[in-house]
């Protein structure tokens, strides 16, 4: 996809409808930062994840089908970057690089598929008072309503 092609179908429309940052600490040093918003044609997201003096993040990404293919796309990112920093740091000799405990829990919270699953954290007041994305029903499913309203 084209910067400019980008800019006007994810990232301008995803910004403007953004559900609000949450946030998921791990320990002092490791947090996983991120949003998701409707767009005209799915959901987009973004996201960044730190522990101890590493970050990875992601610009808006998108579309995808449900707001949950979003979140799980988020945590998927996140769990990746964990993984690939925990294996890594075992052949660090400086410990001052690296948070391998917040990364553990960090990635612990997020792996959590107990009684309830992993529960997202709520997003500020001021944005989840905002009216949710408009959905639509799919032709031949009256039950069917996982997509956003095309224009």
């Amino acid at each position: 996809m084209d910067y400019e092609k980008w800019t006007r179908d994810v990232r301008d429309p995803a910004t403007a409808a953004t559900e609000g940052l949450r946030v998921v600490e791990g320990a002092p040093k490791s947090r996983l930062s991120y949003e998701i918003a409707c767009i005209p044609r799915g959901w987009a997201w973004k996201a960044e994840v730190r522990s101890g003096y590493s970050r990875l993040s992601v610009p808006w990404t998108g579309p995808v089908a449900t707001r949950e293919d979003a979140v799980q796309a988020v945590r998927g990112f996140a769990v990746k970057c964990l993984r690939g920093w925990l294996r890594d740091w075992q052949s660090l000799r400086d410990s001052s690089y690296r948070d391998p405990k917040g990364a553990r829990v960090l990635l612990r919270d997020l792996e959590q598929e107990g009684l309830f699953g992993w529960l997202e954290p709520e997003p500020p007041e001021a944005v989840s008072d905002r009216t949710p994305c408009p959905q639509r029903k799919e032709p031949g499913n009256d039950n069917d309503t996982r997509r956003p309203i095309l224009d």
